[in-house]
């Protein structure tokens, strides 16, 4: 038994939080057993990926609602029972482990497993560094004809503040140098992904180099062509970013709700305390302590992933696939029944000239 468990045995405040401690515990373990299973399981990729990406959708979830409620009784506990810092930080340091592992869990099966799998059945999500020199530049025409009249960056300056961060929307902090147009030095710049648009890009069979369904992940396209939208300034790098918001259900309007599930409108729209910030390993530490201090997070709700922070663009990708395979073959049944329909009336209309034939020829 830990030495926080001891000192705080007996004692209900403390009992309580060292019972919804062990809660959200045996929720990740729960969670990186699943893994372990999906890992060995028989099952196709295309499968994998779903329960995959519902994984992350439940991680989502277990921040907004149950990491948020154990802060609240963390905050209860300091202020009526004496709790100190040291402890909450032992609480904070302990549960930013666990989800860390499990964070690595989920990646290195995406990357190890999933994805080599999706390959061998002819569905690949491209990197840069497969691109072909026509994909490139029929990806460069796409971001040009259909990202930028979306993009609107905010120079990160005294004129213009730090914008509000919606809840699990994705974001690009950019870091620059140089003078702009009006002679001002630019040190920092935000993008939010526009929501309009799918998050993923389905390059056309005429592009294609022979492996099957290729798709490229929107942040892979911001982060390669971002540059076109700052001329003059040189761009340092470009670092997706995304929050995860507590779930203030005091001041939730449940009445546009659908038996009490929250749409995905408002989902986004949540204004609770920042309880998690997602980012890449890329991101160096000055971009790190700026987010910090400006969204006011401390060091243990930061998370860094070596991948897509959303991983639900997967299978919304392989979804979308699987609705043009879907179509393709309604209009091929159609095009059968249509045909079937055809020599029905074909034969039918031969068999009673023959039996007027018939006829005659008894007469």
């Amino acid at each position: 038994m830990s030495e926080f468990a001891v000192r705080s045995k007996g004692y209900t405040p403390f009992a309580n939080i060292n019972s919804s401690l062990d809660v959200e515990l045996n929720f990740i373990r729960f969670s990186q057993s699943v893994l372990l299973q999906l890992r060995s399981s028989k099952s196709s990729s295309q499968e994998k990926i779903k329960l995959l990406s519902l994984s992350k959708e439940k991680l989502d979830e277990f921040f907004e609602i149950r990491i948020s409620g154990l802060q609240n009784k963390l905050k209860q506990a300091r202020n009526e029972s004496g709790i100190t810092d040291s402890d909450v930080k032992r609480i904070n340091e302990q549960l930013h482990e666990q989800v860390d592992k499990l964070t690595v869990d989920q990646y290195g099966l995406l990357f190890e497993s999933i994805l080599p799998g999706l390959t061998q059945e002819k569905v690949c999500f491209l990197s840069s560094q497969q691109w072909s020199d026509s994909q490139k530049d029929w990806l460069k025409q796409y971001f040009k004809t259909n990202l930028i009249p979306l993009l609107s960056p905010i120079s990160l300056d005294l004129t213009h503040p730090f914008p509000r961060i919606q809840n699990k929307t994705l974001y690009y902090i950019v870091a620059l140098s140089g003078v702009d147009a009006y002679g001002r030095e630019n040190g920092k710049a935000i993008i939010q992904q526009p929501q309009v648009l799918e998050q993923y890009v389905h390059l056309p069979s005429s592009f294609s180099s022979g492996r099957g369904e290729e798709f490229v992940l929107m942040d892979m396209l911001v982060q390669e062509f971002a540059a076109d939208l700052f001329n003059g300034l040189d761009v340092e790098g470009i670092y997706p970013f995304r929050v995860t918001r507590a779930f203030d259900s005091e001041n939730y309007d449940f009445r546009d709700c659908d038996q009490g599930v929250a749409s995905k409108d408002q989902k986004t729209r949540l204004d609770g305390k920042i309880v998690r910030l997602e980012t890449s390993k890329s991101c160096p530490l000055s971009v790190l302590t700026y987010l910090c201090n400006t969204l006011n997070i401390e060091e243990n709700d930061i998370y860094t992933t070596n991948g897509p922070i959303d991983l639900n663009v997967y299978a919304k990708a392989i979804s979308s696939l699987k609705s043009r395979q879907k179509e393709g073959f309604q209009i091929l049944f159609e095009g059968i029944n249509n045909l079937m329909g055809q020599t029905r009336k074909k034969v039918n209309t031969l068999a009673i000239s023959l039996k007027q034939k018939l006829g005659r020829l008894l007469n």
